[in-house]
């Protein structure tokens, strides 16, 4: 049965040849001359068929292109928010540092579960550490995505410079690209850390109100310092942080990190108490630090939202 397929006269030539017998070159070039006629043949039938068949698929195309209405854009907000958004997802290495980020947080949790049931002070200690260590977390979060934010703009600061668009709203807009992704993440984190750690009471919302608070302002902060130190002319967003203003907003951040330890756990708070003297209470610990972190975040944006207009961007 094999000798009656297409490639048997081929195989049999090729053998042939191999054995040192001219007739098989014959047989070879006679294939490969009958190969190229039935080619051309088949090209002459067919190509006015593939011919009619792409003239129709792209008047189809265009017919349906020019019943499509064009896309009318929005408002300036709308796509500023949009740009934000592709430009923050466009490096290629947000997924790996978003990645490495998760499985902070995943392990983290699984290590809650090695801590006893029973040990409530236990408990209560580590659930002040785990709200110090969720705002750490957004700390770092920020100093990657945050701070560069303005400093990643590059040559095309010179641009956004000529938009009809006040530098000040576009930092508004960077900031909500960011700042809810950091919400979402602090309070995901404190939820789950409360529904692991049993937390109730004071404890519960302290630890909520910080991790809301906390990622917005330390993410404002981390923003508006960015943009008061940029470096348009950085190769990547991670060489952008490690200059002097990376490093003050590192300082500013986990100082701002640790006061949520004291205010939600009261067995740190009754130990420090006994340390110094003084009894600190939870909320006016709370709302104090909550007033400083907030003037700390506005201060940054609205310095920044002032310098913007008026920065040299020559030297970038």
């Amino acid at each position: 049965r094999s000798s009656h397929l297409p490639m048997a006269p081929a195989a049999r030539a090729a053998a042939r040849g191999l054995a040192g017998d001219p007739a098989g070159l014959v047989v070879a070039v006679c294939l490969l001359g009958a190969s190229v006629a039935l080619l051309v043949a088949l090209s002459g039938l067919l190509a006015p068929v593939h011919l009619r068949l792409l003239r129709r698929s792209r008047e189809e195309a265009d017919a349906r292109s020019a019943r499509r209405a064009p896309r009318q854009a929005g408002s300036a907000s709308g796509e500023l928010l949009r740009a934000e958004v592709r430009t923050l997802l466009r490096d290629a290495a947000t997924p790996a540092q978003l990645g490495t980020l998760a499985a902070v947080f995943v392990l983290d949790l699984l290590n809650l579960k090695l801590l006893p049931s029973g040990d409530a002070a236990s408990r209560d200690v580590v659930h002040g550490l785990q709200a110090g260590l969720g705002l750490f977390l957004v700390s770092a979060l920020a100093l990657r995505f945050a701070y560069p934010a303005v400093s990643t703009d590059g040559r095309a600061a010179l641009l956004l410079r000529t938009l009809p668009v006040s530098p000040a709203r576009h930092l508004v807009l960077r900031w909500v690209v960011r700042a809810v992704p950091a919400l979402a993440a602090s309070v995901l984190l404190a939820l789950a850390s409360a529904f692991v750690l049993e937390a109730r009471g004071f404890a519960l919302v302290a630890a909520l109100a910080a991790a809301a608070v906390g990622a917005l302002s330390i993410t404002a902060l981390q923003l508006g310092l960015g943009a008061l130190f940029p470096r348009y002319d950085a190769p990547n967003p991670v060489s952008v942080a490690l200059g002097p203003g990376g490093l003050v907003a590192m300082a500013l951040s986990t100082l701002l990190a640790l006061v949520p330890v004291l205010a939600v756990s009261e067995g740190l708070r009754s130990l420090l108490g006994t340390l110094l003297g003084p009894r600190i209470e939870g909320g006016p610990l709370l709302a104090a630090w909550a007033a400083a972190s907030v003037l700390l975040a506005c201060g940054a944006m609205g310095a920044a939202a002032r310098r913007l207009p008026k920065a040299d961007l020559s030297a970038g």
